[in-house]
């Protein structure tokens, strides 16, 4: 016999297991496909991942951030700084 404090969680299971296998608004929509451009090192920012790239033999790598903010801030200043287009 299932104790009555679990019989009321089994509803909300399996609501949460029902949102998870439905498709996601919007997964239909066409999509273009995207490339990168030739020479990306003829922009500001390029010319800035190159020579910051130079001294790490190749390896890639990535920065946490500590707060929710940061991540919107630096998405904003690479925004503004954008020369070329944005891949959204």
């Amino acid at each position: 016999m299932v104790p009555p404090r679990w019989q009321c969680g089994w509803p909300l299971c399996l609501a949460l297991l029902g949102g998870c296998a439905s498709v996601m608004p919007g997964a239909d929509y066409p999509k273009s496909a995207s490339t990168a451009y030739a020479a990306p090192q003829l922009t500001d920012l390029g010319r800035l991942a190159a020579e910051a790239a130079q001294g790490h033999d190749g390896s890639s790598g990535y920065r946490l951030l500590s707060a929710g903010a940061d991540g919107l801030l630096a998405r904003l200043q690479l925004a503004e700084r954008a020369e070329r287009a944005l891949d959204l």
